[in-house]
């Protein structure tokens, strides 16, 4: 506005100089006036138009830009109002917030503490979420059961804490780490984060196994041909030579039928090692055999080895196998018209897998070749005929003679091909067969990304091309939607990378490091235009012999935020469609590799992702769609939400709940809305534990028809299949680092120093027994585990499921049986059948059919009504029952348990928020008195380094006794969101 009013005064003095001038000085005061003009114009829209402002944050860029698109063009365009302004609604109504974990370290061993610190930001501009504070993180196993679940409070989007492996808790297996909000739950598994690893017992007598599997199709049967060598890990690094052992393999935690004689049913069987440790075997599998999920156990014979047992996942891909999908650029193929079609081939093992081979029509006329880029993935281009079928061959890898159908071609349509460049400014958007259908309202484009609309234009029926600037858009997946009125014809989504990720530069204050050598960082962190940032930033270091950095940002926040939540994400996604979704939605494979490209063929493959993974299938509708009930409320301090329905499973409004405890005594009441959800904010933490429920009719009279539901964290049970896929134990194809672990800990371990180890100690002998009052054990306190009120109360669970898998390693829910008109369910300890009893009395269920209704029929045995809970197994204590394991569970009302409440009641143990502890890191002196090993994996874990206003930060530690070089993971997130992370080694 000054310098307008500049400009208006120049004219002013223009015009009174005009009278008293010559002509040739009348001209060039007005050319000189009119530049002075054009440049005062042009930079008064520079600095009304954010876009181009170096001085404005990123957030609010994207923020300005939205406005100035959407509102400018609605002026004169219903439709683009009534498609911004729904997405508007949505995002107020249903905002989404993103998790991202940055843990200490990748791999763990049984005794480590995962270390992590979180971020919780929303879903448009990456800024700290302000709708919840309290995130739950958890563990799960292979077999999709909770193993650990924690909460932890959550203050200007960021919070840590850690979840110790306990070894009475954890067996070697794969584990996943799960981390939601109580809100997040209703975008179901969309925007969780995940990542998964192995967690594995270091011993000093392991056996190290080289394995090497392959399946070959012989007279049209499937030949596993298995070849392993057995080296130990101890200091002769020999191989396990001439060794008798017993082989045994396993179909999802089943013994695998052979198809081979009458006489060998199982394969069971017992060979020899040769000289070099080497066994070698062939088996004819079973088509019906789940080769994600197949495991070959090796126990030794030698009564020296105390019946040591080796558990290999056998990663079979059997060609027959492949899933092959092929999928049309932006939705569909039309007849006559020129397409790309993406396609990915999934292995047997749930991974991308490389094929190539020829498309073919009807007739058997050969189409085109295709092949693979990366990961299974690529393209190819097709003009579709009418009335044809195409149908793809596989040539290699060989052996495949199943036909794959592309998607039948439309008579009539539109296409909509993309061409994104990594080093072009500009986005190519190609547009056919608009003439072929009724304009209606008119065709429209419309480019939004993280749920705003970031590029609006109409288009006119012959309009073939557009050009988008990338920069008009945030970094990260952009969708581009033709619409016909504000109806989907076909959508692309593509990757928009800015290069405007955050600069870090870590200072070490000299260039090399001793053992136990004192280290002190400057951290410096700027933006893209060389501006200090503000912001909060996680630091772990690693010890590079005995932990692989994560070289390509795998685990990084980057390919957390930017494309793992992204391609899983879709808009307002209902938690009960969770699992009609694409195979192809589940885990990416190798993110950070798309981010850093390190090769030519990085972009490509990142286009390719975007085409396969990012198919759509149109989720608009519900953009478009009336308001539906939300399923979870977000969850601020101590508050609980649930909702009342009755037997026809409506909501009923305007009920009164009541929320009441025994310890201390205190009862509230709220009253339902419309849709029968209730809240009841800031509840006080108490003893019990325990909160009880009861909703009421009008009348005052207890609700017995009906059900009260309060909302919960997620149930593990229901893991996304595309997670599953086999993950190797350290000692299978193990490599050097893993190898100097696995080492190291075992030396460590013989120390007896806790401070120093965190992982594998000496067992402690405990002299002081429990007792459980009241319990039903004869011979009280003469039991292999107990646990009492305090501990049951310490555990933060709800259920007796929950507390038995955590707490009681190789128990497991087995079968159930009737017996006097009532179904008794049966439990394992080791493979052992349980004689269970809870008040003396066998443990009884509703009848079930299935495995996972065994589980939830145990999970309705609530703890809040349990004083303890015993196991007997060794033979010390298991003599007088015929040495049969006995579980004993005692209530406190001595009558079987209470289950879960039925009808208008219910109960519900909250779990207590988790305080951080300090991770340790030893200050040593300049010559230490005391000489113990320290080889710590994660040498320093620094959760919570604030840069100041120039950007900077200071971080000490000490190294340890590896003398070898570490890797600095550095990530976070700035004040206006944008994110960060450096890998930088440290010699």
């Amino acid at each position: 506005m000054f310098l307008q009013q500049l400009c208006y005064s120049f004219c002013y003095l223009y015009l009174l100089t005009l009278l008293k001038m010559n002509f040739k000085q009348t001209l060039l005061i007005s050319f000189s006036l009119m530049a002075i003009a054009v440049s005062s114009l042009a930079f008064t829209r520079r600095l009304e138009d954010p876009s181009d402002n170096p001085l404005q944050p990123p957030a609010h860029r994207h923020s300005d830009q939205v406005y100035n698109t959407v509102t400018d063009t609605a002026k004169y365009d219903q439709n683009v109002k009534r498609i911004a302004d729904s997405l508007e609604k949505m995002n107020q109504r249903l905002p989404i917030e993103k998790i991202y974990l940055h843990t200490d370290k990748s791999l763990y061993s049984i005794g480590d503490t995962i270390w992590f610190k979180a971020y919780l930001v929303d879903h448009v501009f990456h800024l700290a979420s302000n709708l919840s504070n309290v995130l739950f993180v958890e563990l799960v196993d292979n077999d999709a059961r909770l193993m650990d679940r924690i909460s932890i409070r959550i203050k200007d989007g960021v919070g840590w804490g850690q979840i110790p492996l306990r070894k009475t808790q954890y067996q070697d297996g794969g584990y996943m780490l799960r981390a939601y909000t109580m809100w997040s739950q209703n975008f179901a598994f969309d925007f969780l984060f995940s990542q998964r690893f192995f967690i594995g017992t270091q011993v000093e007598d392991a056996w190290l196994v080289k394995s090497d599997v392959t399946v070959n199709l012989i007279d049209n049967q499937n030949r596993l041909q298995v070849s392993l060598f057995l080296n130990r890990m101890d200091k002769t690094s020999s191989p396990v030579a001439f060794k008798d052992v017993e082989l045994k393999i396993y179909d999802d935690n089943h013994p695998v039928p052979k198809i081979y004689d009458e006489h060998r049913p199982v394969f069971i069987e017992e060979m020899r090692t040769d000289i070099d440790g080497h066994l070698k075997f062939t088996r004819t599998l079973k088509n019906g055999a789940n080769g994600r999920r197949m495991t070959l156990s090796i126990m030794s014979l030698d009564p020296k080895d105390h019946n040591k047992i080796v558990l290999v996942p056998l990663l079979i891909n059997r060609n027959n196998k492949i899933d092959l999908q092929f999928l049309p650029e932006g939705g569909k193929l039309v007849t006559g018209i020129k397409s790309v079609v993406g396609f990915k081939a999934i292995g047997e093992d749930g991974r991308g897998t490389r094929v190539s081979g020829e498309i073919f029509d009807s007739k058997g006329n050969k189409i085109s070749d295709f092949i693979s880029v990366h990961n299974g993935m690529g393209s190819i281009e097709i003009t579709p005929m009418a009335n044809e079928i195409y149908t793809a061959r596989i040539n290699d890898p060989k052996g495949i003679r199943e036909d794959y159908r592309l998607p039948k071609p439309e008579p009539f349509g539109t296409v909509l091909h993309v061409d994104n460049p990594e080093k072009a400014a500009d986005i190519k958007i190609t547009l056919a067969g608009l003439s072929s259908i009724p304009a209606g309202d008119g065709f429209y484009v419309i480019g939004t990304s993280r749920g705003k609309i970031y590029y609006t234009q109409k288009i006119d029926t012959n309009q073939t091309e557009l050009l988008v600037a990338k920069k008009s858009f945030p970094s990260g997946v952009a969708r581009f939607t033709l619409f016909n009125g504000i109806s989907p014809l076909n959508e692309r989504i593509v990757f928009i990378d800015n290069q405007d990720q955050l600069h870090i530069q870590i200072t070490p204050h000299k260039a090399h490091y001793g053992k136990r050598d004192s280290v002190s960082l400057a951290i410096e962190i700027k933006d893209k235009n060389g501006i200090p940032v503000q912001g909060n930033f996680s630091l772990s270091v690693t010890d590079d012999s005995q932990i692989k950095a994560d070289s390509l940002g795998n685990y990084g926040i980057p390919a957390g935020l930017l494309i793992n939540a992204e391609l899983k994400g879709d808009y307002g996604i209902n938690v009960l469609e969770t699992f009609k979704k694409l195979k192809l939605k589940g885990e990416i494979e190798s993110p950070g590799y798309y981010l850093n490209r390190t090769d030519s063929t990085a972009w490509e493959a990142l286009d390719k992702l975007m085409l396969t993974e990012g198919w759509t299938d149109y989720k608009w509708a519900k953009v478009f769609s009336p308001d539906k009930p939300i399923f979870f409320n977000a969850q601020n301090n101590f508050d609980i939400t649930g909702r009342v329905k009755n037997i026809l499973n409506r909501p009923m409004a305007n009920n009164v709940v009541l929320a009441f405890s025994q310890k201390p005594p205190f009862v509230k009441q709220t009253l339902t809305d419309k849709n029968g959800a209730f809240i009841f904010k800031d509840l006080l933490l108490i003893d019990s534990g325990s909160f009880f429920f009861q909703a009421t009719r009008p009348n005052g009279k207890p609700l017995d028809i009906g059900e009260i539901e309060v909302d919960r964290p997620f149930d593990p049970y229901h893991v996304v299949d595309a997670y599953r896929y086999p993950i190797s134990p350290w000692y299978v194809n193990s490599d050097t680092t893993q190898i100097n672990r696995a080492k190291r800990i075992s030396e460590q371990a013989k120390t007896d120093n806790p401070e120093l180890t965190g992982t594998l100690l000496k067992e402690v002998e405990i002299k002081g027994k429990k007792v459980i009052r009241g319990s039903w054990n004869p011979y009280p306190a003469d039991a292999d585990y107990i646990f009492d009120e305090h501990d049951i109360k310490a555990s933060g669970l709800n259920n007796l499921y929950d507390f038995l898998r955590q707490n009681i390693p190789g128990m497991r829910v087995e079968y159930s049986y009737e017996r006097n008109e009532k179904t008794i369910l049966t439990l394992t300890f080791n493979d052992r059948i349980i004689d269970t009893k809870i008040d003396g009395r066998p443990l009884q269920i509703d009848i079930t059919k299935y495995d996972t209704g065994r589980i939830e029929e145990l999970s309705k045995y609530q703890l809040a009504n349990i004083r303890g809970i015993e196991l007997i197994y060794s033979r010390k204590y298991t003599e007088w029952s015929r040495d049969m394991p006995r579980l004993i569970i005692t209530t406190y009302n001595d009558k079987g348990g209470l289950k879960n409440f039925k009808g208008g009641n219910q109960a519900y143990r909250p779990l207590p928020i988790t305080v951080p502890k300090v991770f340790y890191s030893p200050k040593y002196d300049i010559k230490p008195t005391v000489k113990l090993p320290d080889y710590r994996t994660t040498v320093h874990w620094e959760p919570n380094i604030t840069t100041d206003e120039n950007g900077k930060a200071m971080v000490s530690f000490y190294t340890s006794d590896a003398g070898s070089s570490l890797t600095l993971n550095i990530q976070g997130i700035s004040v206006d969101g944008s994110i960060g992370n450096l890998l930088y080694k440290l010699l």
